[in-house]
This record gives C-alpha cells, sequence and structure tokens, in this order.
C-alpha cells in the first residue's frame, strides 16, 4: 500500500483483439493506479495536469484534506485515515451513469449492507480506494476496520465486507472507475479496460470539453462587453474634447 503525501461502453460486438483508434490528444492513463501521482487535493495528476479546468469538473472526495471543514469527517477516529489522503476520483451525474452502463448493466445496484454503509460511509469508501487504486492487500484493510480482539478470521471477514460496501457506494454515487462495473466489482487491470478509457472520456467531455465550449463562450460575452464599454468610453471622452 503507498499512501501520498499531499460513448458507451463496452460496444456490443467488440472484440478485445481489436485495435481502437485513440486520437492522440485523448489522455491515456499511464501505467497503474498504483504508480500514478497525485496532485495537493488527492486527484490523479495525468487528469489534472495538463488541462487546468479539470479542477472545475465533477469530483468525489473520498479523503478530504487536513483542515477541510468537512462535517462529516470531525470523528476523531477518522484522523488516521487522514494520514492516506487527500483522494478525488471523477464523478458523473446519474444520467451520464445511466448512459455508460446501458450496455453492461453496470448499473445494476446490489444492495450489500445498507446500514454498514450509512454508518460507516467514510471508512469503507477509503477501503476501496485503497484497494483498487493504493492497491493496498486485504490484510492492510484489517487493522482499520477489525477491533484488536477479533480473531484473524472475523478480521479477515470485517476486512471483506468494508471493501466490497465501499465499491458498491462507490458505484452508486457514480464515481469512476466503480460504477462503470456491477456492484462497483474493478478487474485487477481496470485502468488498462476499454470500459475505464471510454467511461473516463466521456467524462472528460461531457464535463471538460463542453464545458470548455460554455466557458469561452462566456468569456466571449465578457470581452465584447468590455470592448463595447470602452468603445462607449472613448466615444464619451471624444464629446468631451469637442464641447470643451
Amino acid at each position: 500500500m503507498i499512501p501520498h503525501d499531499s460513448k458507451e461502453i463496452a460496444r456490443p460486438g467488440l472484440s478485445e483483439s481489436e485495435e481502437i483508434d485513440v486520437p492522440a490528444h485523448l489522455l491515456i492513463p499511464p501505467g497503474p493506479p498504483s504508480e500514478w501521482e497525485f496532485d495537493e487535493f488527492g486527484a490523479p495528476q495525468w487528469i489534472v495536469g495538463p488541462d487546468p479546468l479539470a479542477g472545475f469538473a465533477p469530483w468525489a472526495t473520498i479523503i478530504p484534506m487536513r483542515g477541510a471543514a468537512l462535517e462529516d469527517w470531525q470523528q476523531p477516529w477518522l484522523a488516521p485515515l487522514l494520514d492516506f489522503g487527500p483522494a478525488q476520483m471523477p464523478r458523473v451525474s446519474t444520467g451520464l451513469a445511466n448512459r455508460l452502463a446501458g450496455v453492461s448493466g453496470a448499473r445494476k445496484r446490489g444492495r450489500g449492507n445498507p446500514g454498514l454503509q450509512k454508518t460507516q460511509r467514510e471508512l469503507v469508501r477509503v477501503c476501496a480506494w485503497l484497494t483498487d487504486v493504493r492497491a493496498a492487500r486485504l490484510d492492510e484493510l484489517e487493522p482499520l476496520v477489525a477491533g484488536p480482539l477479533a480473531n484473524a478470521s472475523n478480521r479477515r471477514r470485517q476486512a471483506r465486507s468494508f471493501l466490497d460496501n465501499g465499491r458498491r457506494l462507490l458505484h452508486d454515487e457514480g464515481v469512476l472507475p466503480w460504477m462503470l462495473w456491477p456492484e462497483g466489482a474493478l478487474p485487477a487491470s481496470w485502468s488498462l479496460e476499454l470500459c475505464f478509457i471510454e467511461g473516463f472520456h466521456a467524462w472528460y467531455f461531457t464535463y471538460l470539453i463542453r464545458g470548455r465550449e460554455a466557458l469561452e463562450a462566456l468569456l466571449e460575452q465578457h470581452r465584447a462587453a468590455v470592448r463595447y464599454a470602452r468603445s462607449k468610453n472613448r466615444l464619451r471622452r471624444h464629446d468631451r474634447v469637442i464641447e470643451g
């Protein structure tokens, strides 16, 4: 485990052996997630580094920055989890999540343990993130979720329960990559799967490319207003000179 400081998916009939033409400007994960670098907010650097607008897209905070005034994280027993963060991952709306998962059925929800997901929401999400993004082993989750008097079998069972429920919860909340697989059960190679590549780029184009177009349109309106104001101001100055 490495703590740090700081389109539609699965198209029918598409063979995994088929070559996929990927435009040069699209972002591709630089290897497995355990090797990724993260920015000061806990977002993957390969996503936010090339694009200054990436921070304005929807993100799910899995571990907040120290000092962040998040009510859910004020419990003292959550403080040790901050050592693993901060951590953020891309999040999509329910509508986009349903469209992305329409082919594979990934939005078919698994019930899991709703009580655990509600009372231990922060911890189960962290367990899923540590396992699937930071390559934590199941035995490394045990000290986080099991009491000191629990036997080995119970500790392993509790760790598995927290991991499975964290994956389901992140899936239901529309957080990438978990929402792309049924019940959030990711394969070990998820960052290299076509499923994730297409799902990520759906998020990227929906919230950044379209968002950029909207931002540029807004900025152009602002520039036009500024030009108009400056023009009127110059005319007023010109009129005052003539009248004087």
